[in-house]
């Protein structure tokens, strides 16, 4: 070998030895999925597009972090799978299991949803879970629920891929009992005009909204972090406003209400002041007839001295 070649031996040799340089590089965009079927948080409108009160959310995040955002919309079990495996940086619409926990590092809850049972209106005797044993019950595949009703023993479960799904079903009379969470629940039954065939139970139990990442993933769960409190409650009120809706009439009310009280106030203090305005003249009546009786007897009283001192002797 001349020297050539053992030069050029000895950098290819010393170029396999040369440790990587890694740079954490800015992230400029991250994925996230979340069911596509829960009005109003998250739904798809006519044509397909994602909409609901996260998908505004995630918007005005964008906007404060700087940081695009790519929103897909699925089936929940999918959703949860995909995000499992790495296909997606962010799921949100997600509650918090233990078993949960051992995939994802979930953020702060940011919304608390009411779980309830379904069921007809012509049924009586459901008060509580234990109450299902021995029912056939529609869930949604993936869903939180489904795992509490059977740690709860009801195990008589049928699975849909949506809540929308199960409704169709109800609607049908191809489902009678159904658990599912109270926002999508109350939606889809007005959406559907089965509303006051249904009569529900007290809340099974209550669950919270969280944002999750796949487990150890604290780059992504900071930067949701911050994103997420850089937004103002006044943002988030707005946003709520939109999908939730104002009560005009509930406004109104308490406008009535308020006025009512202000004018009854008002009466009270001018009942009052008549009151008072009456005492006060009568006490001035009086003592003005006493002033004028002092007045007279004073007369009376002049006139007989100077009587008396006329037809004196002297």
């Amino acid at each position: 070998m001349n020297i050539w070649g053992a030069i050029a031996l000895a950098c290819i040799l010393a170029s396999c030895s040369v440790t990587p340089i890694t740079t954490n590089l800015p992230i400029t965009s991250i994925r996230v999925a979340m069911d596509n079927n829960y009005p109003p948080y998250a739904f798809e409108d006519e044509n397909g597009v994602m909409q609901g009160i996260l998908v505004d959310q995630w918007t005005l995040w964008e906007k404060h972090t700087g940081v695009k955002v790519e929103i897909d919309g699925m089936h929940w079990e999918e959703a949860l799978e995909r995000t499992k495996n790495g296909e997606f940086d962010v799921i949100d619409t997600i509650f918090y299991t233990e078993e949960r926990a051992e995939s994802f590092d979930f953020t702060e809850p940011y919304a608390e949803i009411t779980v309830r049972a379904y069921f007809p209106a012509t049924l009586s005797g459901i008060a509580n879970v234990s109450n299902l044993n021995g029912f056939q019950v529609a869930v949604k595949a993936g869903d939180a629920n489904a795992e509490y009703l059977l740690a709860q023993g009801v195990t008589n479960l049928v699975y849909y891929n949506s809540y929308e799904e199960i409704v169709q079903a109800a609607s049908r009379k191809d489902e009678a009992i159904f658990v599912m969470d109270e926002p999508p629940a109350i939606y889809f039954l007005q959406r559907y005009g089965i509303l006051n065939d249904f009569s529900y139970s007290e809340p099974l139990y209550s669950g919270e909204f969280h944002r999750a990442v796949r487990k150890g993933n604290t780059e992504i769960l900071a930067l949701v972090n911050e994103g997420f409190s850089s937004i103002s409650a006044v943002e988030n009120q707005t946003i709520n406003y939109r999908w939730f809706g104002r009560q005009y009439f509930k406004t109104l009310d308490r406008v009535i209400f308020y006025l009512g009280v202000g004018v009854l106030v008002t009466l009270v203090i001018i009942s009052l002041l008549a009151f008072f305005n009456r005492s006060l003249r009568i006490r001035v009546d009086t003592r003005t007839k006493e002033l004028q009786e002092a007045l007279l007897n004073l007369g009376i009283s002049e006139a007989r001295f100077r009587e008396s001192i006329e037809y004196m002797p002297i």
